[in-house]
């Protein structure tokens, strides 16, 4: 017997399938085990997996935890003047960002627990930008393997089951003779469409249509407002937030050779531009 051709229709006939097989194990999990938390969820990350979070874990790694961010921050005050020269014609400082905020009594603003705590998720957040755009660029899953593969064996597999289930439906034998083979196949499936396509629930696009999606503006201002909150009773300009945030936002070879990318300036209208927003859509809430 030839085997049978697969249509999109029915390879992702097999997908909703998987899915749902997937999501009920869940289900019962959770009613069995209602105390116990379920680290899946029904929302898709690029590129998803439903066992683990590889980038997650090497991002954690590379940044460590809090004492080690502690660490780095102290490093960066040390490293970069304040106020930081943006040209030529600026006044050169004499005193580094660590002597400011010790000599303003800043240091425990700076250096506080809630504010490192943001700090980690920032570098955290920007790590796994950077993870993403490195697999996306070289079109490769968080395992390592192009996503060609990925695509060729979630095509491979949906095909053994139309195939087995054609054999039997010619020979009039019940699928459950193949169950326990079949729904094995169906949890591979699933493993390999999730990487194919990491919004399946929304359609079935690519993954290597996705681009990760980074805003520096967003991070900027939400580093901003933590600063404030965290100075709230002390003292401290604008400007010195939008220093702070360009030395927390600027890569460490940057930082090594005592420089600011991005600016304090860029920094500074970024978080008007966004300011300026929010106030335009409360004005356009307002009842004429």
């Amino acid at each position: 017997m030839r085997r049978p051709h697969l249509s999109n229709a029915q390879l992702y006939k097999y997908i909703q399938e998987a899915y749902d097989a997937w999501w009920a194990e869940q289900q019962k999990f959770k009613r069995k085990f209602p105390d116990v938390t379920v680290p899946l969820n029904r929302g898709f990350q690029w590129p998803y997996q439903p066992t683990e979070d590889l980038i997650t874990s090497k991002v954690k790694a590379d940044v460590g935890g809090l004492d080690r961010t502690k660490g780095k921050i102290k490093w960066r005050l040390q490293r970069v003047l304040y106020p930081y020269p943006e040209s030529a014609d600026d006044k050169r400082s004499d005193r580094t960002f660590y002597q400011y905020v010790r000599d303003q009594g800043l240091l425990d603003v700076v250096l506080s627990p809630t504010l490192l705590g943001q700090i980690w998720m920032a570098w955290i957040l920007y790590g796994y930008y950077l993870q993403e755009q490195k697999l996306c660029t070289e079109k490769k899953s968080q395992y390592g393997y192009p996503l060609k593969f990925h695509r060729d064996a979630m095509k491979q597999i949906a095909g053994d089951l139309l195939g087995l289930e054609a054999i039997a439906a010619q020979n009039k034998v019940p699928q459950k003779w193949f169950s326990r083979y079949r729904a094995d196949a169906l949890k591979a499936l699933l493993r390999e469409a999730s990487i194919c396509y990491p919004t399946m629930l929304m359609g079935f696009k690519s993954a290597a249509q996705f681009r990760p999606d980074k805003s520096a503006g967003d991070t900027q201002m939400d580093l901003f407002q933590g600063i404030q909150r965290t100075a709230s009773g002390k003292q401290i300009s604008d400007n010195f937030a939008y220093h702070l945030v360009a030395l927390i936002c600027s890569p460490p070879s940057s930082i090594r050779n005592g420089k600011l990318e991005p600016m304090p300036s860029s920094v500074g209208r970024n978080v008007r531009d966004r300011q300026k927003q929010k106030q335009l859509g409360k004005s356009s809430k307002k009842p004429a």
